[in-house]
């Protein structure tokens, strides 16, 4: 026994007759849905695996909690705060850090990079950075005090691999110079990881 809906769909579906303008109508629409359910689908795919990719390296490369000073240069508070949140039972690890921008200079080529440096001892403890070191590794210990890690896309823009020297150009030296003709700020960093 059929259903009032069902024949109904049955009747605008399947036309008894010739090939008419209901029949083309009914075709369009089921295909339109179709297409339609099917790039939705595949849309919503796409972007909860980029979603899960993309928390991932994050979750994996940074700290879950970044504590920040609002007067940079003042670190007189470090060892209080270092030592109440060793306190919590769910903190894993704490480590002072320092963040900016910078000109990094390799064989006449020059880009402007984000650079953060932290304490070597505790970067285990606070990143994942070592397990996604791909050439060179994490070792700041003897001829390597003075390394840079960087990363893949910078390396191939400068045209460096572990072992090449590479300069950095302080923006605050930049400055100071350009006012008083005097030597902007240059380190020399060895790449020992990438």
């Amino acid at each position: 026994m059929k259903t009032y809906p069902r024949s109904i769909a049955i009747r605008y579906l399947v036309s008894r007759r010739s090939f008419g303008l209901v029949t083309v109508l009914s075709v369009i629409s089921v295909m339109g849905v179709t297409i339609g359910v099917a790039a939705l689908v595949v849309v919503l795919s796409v972007f909860n695996g980029f979603q899960k990719l993309v928390t991932g390296i994050l979750v994996g490369f940074d700290p879950h909690v970044r504590i920040e000073r609002q007067v940079r240069s003042d670190t007189s508070d470090y060892d209080g705060v270092r030592q109440s949140l060793l306190r919590n039972p769910e903190v894993r690890g704490i480590a002072a850090f320092s963040a900016g921008k910078a000109l990094v200079v390799s064989r006449g080529l020059n880009r402007v990079i984000t650079v953060r440096g932290i304490e070597p001892e505790h970067l285990r403890a606070v990143s994942g950075l070592t397990e996604k070191i791909v050439l060179g590794s994490a070792d700041f210990e003897g001829t390597n005090r003075n390394g840079i890690i960087l990363g893949m896309v910078l390396a191939d823009r400068l045209g460096v691999v572990t072992g090449d020297t590479i300069s950095l150009v302080s923006p605050a030296g930049a400055e100071a110079a350009t006012l008083t003709l005097g030597v902007p700020i240059i380190r020399r960093f060895k790449v020992i990881g990438l």
